[in-house]
């Protein structure tokens, strides 16, 4: 119950669980069990940011009746942790980020050229702009078909050295003459007409933190790990419509970096909640979201 709507919710206590309670009692709930969340929440937002490599990524949230907020989640290999801020800019990133200075994944949206660190685009973004530069007429067409068959190319190459086909200093001795050939198609399609030239323009800023993965074997060429944890919460906005106020807005944050921290980890989620809840309610620390 807790990715649906509070009325849904409602009417699985009342009926189901036989549980006489009203909205503003569920509300009042709900609020008890963010207050037991809050300080295991700021550790773990402090635990991502200080780790070596994380993705981040954003999507639309509905706050009030009226007014468009955004969803920001930032994620490691075995934690992530949700913020709900009224605006998509520069200034968000940087209150997502914090202190984090390791190597970033994102997509290649501006609020993210705030940091100035080793940075990861990703590729699977870069599939589909160079998707639609191939589907544009002449010249540019036929630069973005290269650019589909030269990501191709790398995607093979890099899961046979992951798997360990093929040696990772092999892969890195191939991916220099790959490297030089996509940017030199990027350039040619930057200096073509039309709007998905446009594409390749941007891209070519980037090209500098197209490579990361290249250099680094922990990097994942994709940002994936954040769009899955983030499509979680996107289910859960659809169900329930956003958040009415700042307290329910905490909620959410809170219980939504729960719910993922747990999965990535394997652990229960209700347990965890009920022993956070039990420990609050005694005025005892709240067990850690830390990976042991």
């Amino acid at each position: 119950m807790l990715n649906t709507s509070k009325r849904k919710a409602l009417e699985v206590i009342n009926e189901v669980f036989h549980v006489p309670m009203s909205l503003g009692g569920l509300s009042n709930c709900e609020a008890k069990i963010s207050e037991a969340m809050a300080a295991p929440y700021d550790d773990l937002k402090e635990f991502v940011q200080s780790q070596d490599t994380a993705h981040a990524d954003e999507s639309g949230w509905r706050l009030g009746n009226r007014m468009k907020g955004w969803l920001w989640a930032m994620a490691c290999s075995t934690a992530a942790f949700f913020m709900i801020h009224t605006r998509r800019t520069q200034e968000a990133a940087r209150a997502l980020l914090g202190g984090f200075s390791g190597i970033l994944h994102s997509d290649r949206w501006s609020g993210y050229n705030i940091y100035d660190q080793c940075r990861q685009i990703c590729w699977a973004h870069l599939k589909r702009d160079f998707q639609a530069i191939s589907e544009a007429k002449g010249k540019l067409g036929r630069i973005g078909k290269q650019l589909l068959a030269w990501e191709a190319h790398i995607f093979r190459d890099y899961h046979r050295a992951r798997d360990g086909t093929i040696q990772w200093r092999t892969f890195q001795s191939r991916m220099l003459s790959i490297q030089s050939e996509l940017e030199r198609l990027l350039q040619e399609g930057a200096a073509c007409h039309g709007p998905l030239a446009g594409k390749c323009r941007e891209i070519w800023k980037h090209r500098e933190n197209l490579w990361t993965f290249v250099s680094h074997p922990e990097v994942s060429p994709t940002n994936n790990a954040a769009e899955q944890i983030v499509r979680q919460a996107v289910l859960w906005r659809k169900m329930s419509f956003g958040t009415q106020s700042k307290r329910g807005a905490r909620y959410v944050e809170r219980i939504l970096s729960v719910c993922a921290t747990c999965r990535l980890q394997g652990r229960s989620i209700i347990d965890y909640i009920r022993q956070a809840c039990q420990a609050h309610r005694n005025n005892q620390p709240v067990p850690t979201l830390r990976p042991e």
